[in-house]
């Protein structure tokens, strides 16, 4: 590691760990008994809208780098979320081969930056 990544590293630890407590490591299911922030329909199917989702998200970075964003099979459609399930996204079919997004959120301060890319790839 370089002087400058390490120190961001550093400076970023007490915000990681923070953020840790504050979720709590929470499960997809723990998250998902909170109630969505929103929900979101599209015009496109399932797995064009989680693609672009995934993308989108893993293109934010925080202070220690890209955002780990995964994806997995959920019911018949797909979800996306990053890492501690601080924000998730179940892309779920809906009527005649379109899909809705059901969106958590665990920290409202990035929260309309991540909403921002799903409203975009509707």
């Amino acid at each position: 590691l370089k002087g400058d990544e390490l120190v961001k590293i550093i400076l970023a630890l007490p915000i990681i760990i923070g953020a840790f407590i504050l979720t709590g490591c929470k499960s997809p299911s723990e998250v998902r008994q909170s109630g969505p922030e929103e929900i979101f329909h599209s015009n496109k199917n399932v797995n064009d809208v989680s693609e672009c989702i995934l993308s989108g998200w893993q293109e934010k970075s925080f202070l220690t780098g890209p955002v780990p964003v995964y994806i997995q099979p959920y019911k018949n459609g797909k979800t996306v979320y990053i890492d501690v399930y601080t924000w998730v996204a179940d892309v779920i079919p809906d009527q005649d081969g379109k899909s809705k997004v059901i969106y958590f959120s665990q920290n409202a301060r990035r929260s309309a930056e991540m909403k921002s890319v799903i409203k975009s790839c509707i």
